[in-house]
């Protein structure tokens, strides 16, 4: 326990981590902290991010037309994130990747709400992802 409480101490004060007694809370990050790895992963001072209830096309895509929207869904992230801070809200623990799942707002606007909008993800609640190239 000792060692799981200090370890958690110098992770949080190296920025990258959130943990006290397992349980993840809400921070925010100054504007270009966080930055965009895909449309729906985000990297924050280390931590990796999958934001929850979207999905956005992949970088290594079935087809031309899902790798192009992958790469203008990762650009209009990166545009939002080094605007305003972003506030991660974590809901879900993590993936399998070992992502932390959580909301992310930046100007008081949900990022996967704004991918969305502009049809760069769609939603998503689990299972198998829908075709990006049909």
């Amino acid at each position: 326990m000792k060692k799981r409480v200090v370890g958690a101490l110098i992770a949080a004060a190296a920025g990258g981590a959130y943990l006290f007694e397992g349980m993840e809370r809400p921070r925010t990050y100054p504007a270009g902290v966080c930055r965009a790895v895909d449309g729906d992963t985000l990297d924050c001072a280390g931590a990796r991010i999958r934001l929850v209830d979207i999905d956005a096309p992949e970088l290594n895509g079935q087809c031309p037309a899902e790798i192009q929207m992958a790469e203008r869904a990762k650009l209009a992230a990166m545009i939002a994130l080094a605007s305003a801070p972003a506030h991660v809200t974590p809901e879900r623990g993590k993936d399998r990747y070992g992502r932390l799942l959580a909301r992310v707002s930046v100007d008081g606007r949900d990022l996967g709400q704004t991918l969305m909008a502009q049809r760069l993800a769609r939603p998503y609640s689990g299972g198998r992802r829908g075709d990006w190239c049909g």
